[in-house]
């Protein structure tokens, strides 16, 4: 079967063959935008998104108060590491002690990061 008479999906498939490593499983589903709670796959198909993903998802798809905030922080500051100080990092820390717990937070990349600091 040739490019042009593959799906959209069965491109975006092939290209993962080519170009990545298979990890794990995948679902046969190519996603190519969401919006609010919905999920839109190369061939046009509208899903409902019942997965959280790993917390980024949790308002939505592109939920305009989050884009509005990550165009402003990305016009402002984009990425520190964490070898620095920085006001939106240290007002994160505030907001989750206050609204969630009395205590301390530890920012980091990965669960090996997370074990690490747990150690």
């Amino acid at each position: 079967m040739t490019m042009a008479e593959q799906t959209p999906t069965q491109q975006i498939h092939q290209q993962h063959e080519r170009f990545m490593i298979n990890n794990y499983n995948r679902f046969p589903l190519a996603f190519v935008r969401g919006q609010g709670c919905e999920l839109f796959d190369a061939d046009g198909q509208r899903y409902l998104d019942l997965f959280t993903g790993f917390g980024g998802t949790i308002l939505g798809h592109c939920h305009p108060d989050l884009i509005k905030a990550v165009v402003e922080q990305a016009q402002t500051l984009w990425h520190v590491g964490n070898q620095y100080f920085t006001e939106p990092q240290n007002g994160a820390a505030e907001a989750i002690a206050r609204n969630g717990f009395d205590g301390k937070c530890f920012f980091c990349h990965s669960g090996a990061d997370a074990n690490e600091a747990a150690i």
